[in-house]
């Protein structure tokens, strides 16, 4: 039995065509024909048809879109009028690291005065009464003349590093330094209304005067330049003060919402030396028989101490408003072990000729001691202090007053008396 032969036609086995929104398959020579069956022609079929863009965008958003949407990890946005500040420093102070540590340094420089006890250049004695004739003193008559130095500039430096648990490491080093000087002239060829003498202790003073000791005008120490009436006594006392301070130590930071607690606990090294000069030259000349060619005294003394001890401090700061501003308040106290020691040096030359008779002297006198004390010392400050983000780093910026004393550092001559610095500090520098 002959059967008809099967006529293939798609129609059967094809849904109707795509909506207008699919894509066309533009087939190859090699896909020309369909394959046979009903199962492999819808598969095939499944495979090119593509999902339609509305089934897409409810299985899941476009990335362009979600990035826009969803927030963005691990940033930052800094408001207009706001300071956003690193880890180590916040708005009110170097505060702790949140990634690892980090390294701040602060220089600047300090306007400060130094206040020593008994800083005196000369002694000047002066006749205010006539008795039987003769001039004379009182002791309330003897007058000081001072040295006044001015505000000098000291260099103050910081360098620190800081962790994520408010632990730190810092050094500091400040530096202060002064220098004045006082002149006196004596012409009283009588010796019996005006003397100036210097202030070191028996047998170091320096006397400028004519006199035979009338009275408590005192008598001169040197030659008779000055009673031949040949020239004046030309003095000049000179001072020079110095200080120089090392601290390190370990920081501990510990912030409670505005205010911001650090302490610090370490080891101080400290040096001061005072030195004081005193000179009284004739420039001499010939009276009748007598020439004098030198007529000269100087002296200077010397005061060193130098010691070692521990320091601690605590600085509290509290941040104001929103601009990166803070005011803060710190004290440190510090006690030092060290040695005083004091050198004394003085030298008289005269050198004269009488009738063509040469004669002179050439004295020198020297004194030293010393002795091991301690050195309380105690340091006061308050202060603003601003910090502001600039690209990677952040700039701060201080300025404070500040008063410190050094008890029983001594003056030139003895281990008691105290030392005072009055002024403030300015500061800038940078975390990174």
């Amino acid at each position: 039995m002959n059967y008809p032969v099967a006529m293939y036609n798609p129609a059967y086995y094809y849904p109707a065509p795509a909506p207008t929104n699919f894509p066309e398959k533009v087939r190859g020579p090699q896909e020309s024909r369909p394959p046979e069956g009903i199962l492999p022609a819808l598969l095939s079929r499944s495979q090119a048809m593509p999902i339609p863009a509305r089934l897409v965008d409810a299985v899941e958003p476009p990335v362009a879109d979600r990035s826009s949407t969803a927030p963005m990890l691990n940033s930052q946005s800094t408001q207009p009028g706001t300071t956003t500040a690193p880890c180590c420093v916040r708005a009110d102070s170097l505060a702790p690291s949140t990634d690892g540590w980090q390294i701040y340094g602060l220089g600047g420089v300090g306007l400060f005065r130094s206040n020593i006890a008994n800083r005196d250049a000369f002694q000047q004695f002066s006749s205010t009464s006539n008795i039987n004739g003769q001039f004379v003193t009182t002791q309330n008559s003897t007058s000081v003349t001072a040295f006044d130095p001015s505000l000098q500039i000291s260099p103050l430096v910081v360098l620190g590093l800081c962790g994520e648990n408010g632990m730190g490491v810092r050094g500091r080093f400040w530096y202060y330094h002064e220098s004045a000087q006082a002149t006196a002239s004596n012409s009283d060829i009588t010796g019996s209304r005006f003397a100036v003498a210097s202030i070191l202790p028996d047998p170091y003073t320096i006397v400028s005067s004519a006199s035979g000791a009338v009275g408590l005008i005192p008598a001169s120490t040197g030659g008779g330049a000055l009673a031949a009436g040949l020239a004046p006594d030309v003095l000049r006392a000179t001072h020079d003060f110095k200080t120089l301070v090392f601290d390190l130590e370990a920081t501990k930071r510990v912030d409670f919402h505005e205010w911001t607690l650090t302490s610090s606990v370490g080891l101080r090294y400290a040096g001061l030396e005072q030195r004081y000069g005193f000179s009284r030259v004739n420039a001499g000349g010939t009276a009748g028989p007598n020439t004098f060619l030198i007529d000269s005294e100087f002296s200077s003394a010397q005061h060193r101490f130098e010691g070692v001890g521990p320091t601690i401090a605590l600085e509290l700061s509290r941040s104001v408003g929103t601009q990166g501003l803070a005011l803060y308040g710190n004290g440190r106290g510090t006690m030092l072990v060290g040695r005083h020691q004091f050198n004394i040096h003085t030298q008289a030359q005269l050198d004269f000729s009488t009738g063509g008779t040469s004669s002179g002297y050439d004295f020198v006198t020297n004194g030293s001691s010393g002795s091991t004390r301690i050195v309380p010392v105690g340091e006061f400050e308050l202060g603003v202090q601003w910090a502001g983000k600039l690209g990677g780093v952040t700039l701060i910026g201080r300025a404070g007053f500040q008063t410190q004393t050094w008890f029983d550092a001594g003056t030139l001559t003895t281990t008691k008396g105290n030392i005072d610095f009055v002024g403030a500090n300015f500061l800038a520098g940078l975390l990174f």
